[in-house]
């Protein structure tokens, strides 16, 4: 089943975006090691897109969430803030990295098995898949 939900675009709501993942989380019955890793690079992921894709404009953030395959955990987030491609950014290793920030992109590379980016009318559109099963 496909559920999709609009959030405003500020860090104020990021609790709530986060329970609305956990809820899928647990209708997905994700374990718990994997759900850890998963929730943080979605947490990367919203974070920033709202202080960079809306630092100055107000928009919303919708996730949408599909449970019809069992065995994969799938989010999509959309948000019509400022274009941003985080599969055209230079590929890094987190442990080259030794200014503060810039890790959120390749953390989100390496803890889901897909992501996608694509921008269709105005909107930015990032998905994210990882599959489900005991031994990831």
């Amino acid at each position: 089943m496909v559920k999709s939900e609009k959030f405003e675009a500020r860090l104020e709501q990021l609790y709530s975006m986060m329970e609305y993942l956990d809820a899928y989380a647990d209708e997905m019955s994700v374990e718990k090691h994997l759900r850890f890793k998963l929730q943080i690079a979605v947490e990367e992921a919203l974070v920033n897109i709202i202080q960079h894709g809306h630092k100055d404009s107000n928009g919303t953030i919708e996730l949408t969430t599909d449970s019809k395959d069992p065995h994969l955990f799938f989010l999509q987030i959309r948000d019509q803030g400022i274009e941003f491609n985080p599969l055209a950014t230079p590929k890094r290793n987190l442990e080259e990295i030794k200014e503060e920030g810039g890790r959120g992109i390749p953390l989100i590379l390496g803890l889901f098995d897909s992501v996608e980016y694509s921008f269709k009318a105005r909107t930015n559109i990032l998905t994210l898949k990882h599959p489900l099963s005991s031994s990831t």
